[in-house]
């Protein structure tokens, strides 16, 4: 596993040394996680489980083996052992103030929901993995990112996040939803929507939608341009009443910013972006299903023609 970067280790552990050598059934389990096998890996070492005895080194895969399959097939028992398996390693006499002895007792913070916790012992060892480039720089980072942002550290978890290079965690839907979420708790609405419009998958961009548009209603003010985008795309997917309703609430609601604005601004027009945006809004409400959103559109419009805050907006 260590050399070639595991390209020989199904030729080398495979042949007599796993029923031989204990490390050698860990490592050999080490190259089925890295490579995705989660099945071939619990079946070579799931029955260490029962070993009262096992080594931190032991702990820390088992403990990886068991958070994978908890993750995968939401399997509650393993989630149980998994945080049993970090907490061990972490808390190892020998083990508790090395990397991955810390990087364990993060995970079962983790785990834990204990997110401050878990930020304690990430910052512990950051120097020493953040900015190396390669695929554990990326897995701190990830965790970092996630763990700072679930405890509302939204700026700092967005910075970690940003730092992750490798495709395969950038494409998670977990690892986009907390990006995404990032976003927008730093007032960066439309880097969320960007992240919807680069996303292919129907099923990914349907969790993106409901995040954007549920999120940005909730803060409200300007973030209710983002709410009317995303419950209008979510609409076409699915004639769902509540999108329907979310439109026009987040639709009224940018308008109402939009007023205050104005008001604000002491009778000037308004400013391009909140210009370009209403007329947006207007024109989103008036291709809805909905007569109350086509009413509302038409009061919009003849607000705007009596405010004279609008040249662009269709007089009709």
């Amino acid at each position: 596993v260590v050399f070639d970067n595991g390209e020989k280790a199904l030729q080398v552990l495979s042949d007599g040394l796993v029923d031989r050598i204990p490390e050698a059934k860990l490592n050999l389990a080490i190259y089925y996680l890295k490579h995705g096998e989660i099945e071939a890996a619990a079946e070579l070492i799931g029955d260490m489980d029962m070993e009262a005895d096992s080594s931190p080194q032991s702990h820390l895969v088992l403990g990886i083996l068991n958070a994978e399959l908890a993750q995968v097939y939401g399997d509650a028992s393993a989630l149980t052992k998994a945080k049993h398996h970090f907490q061990s390693m972490g808390q190892s006499p020998t083990d508790c103030d090395t990397i991955p002895g810390r990087q364990s007792l993060a995970s079962y913070f983790i785990l834990m929901n204990q997110f401050d916790d878990a930020n304690f012992y990430l910052d512990s060892i950051k120097a020493y993995l953040e900015d190396n480039g390669d695929l554990n720089s990326c897995c701190f980072n990830w965790n970092s990112g996630m763990s700072l942002a679930a405890s509302g550290k939204f700026a700092e978890g967005l910075e970690a996040l940003l730092k992750v290079s490798n495709k395969s965690y950038k494409t998670e839907l977990a690892f986009i939803l907390w990006l995404v979420k990032c976003y927008i708790m730093t007032n960066h609405p439309e880097d969320a929507w960007e992240c919807y419009l680069q996303t292919e998958d129907s099923n990914v961009t349907y969790e993106i939608l409901q995040l954007i548009g549920n999120e940005c209603y909730r803060i409200g003010g300007d973030k209710y341009f983002y709410a009317s985008r995303s419950f209008n795309e979510l609409l076409k997917m699915d004639s769902y009443p509540d999108y329907l309703d979310g439109l026009i609430g987040a639709c009224v609601g940018y308008f109402r910013h939009v007023v205050s604005a104005k008001w604000q601004g002491e009778g000037s027009k308004l400013n391009k972006i909140d210009s370009d945006n209403l007329t947006e809004v207007v024109g989103l409400l008036e291709s809805s299903s909905s007569p109350k959103g086509q009413r509302i559109a038409q009061n919009i419009k003849m607000w705007a023609i009596q405010s004279q805050v609008l040249d662009s907006i269709d007089k009709k």
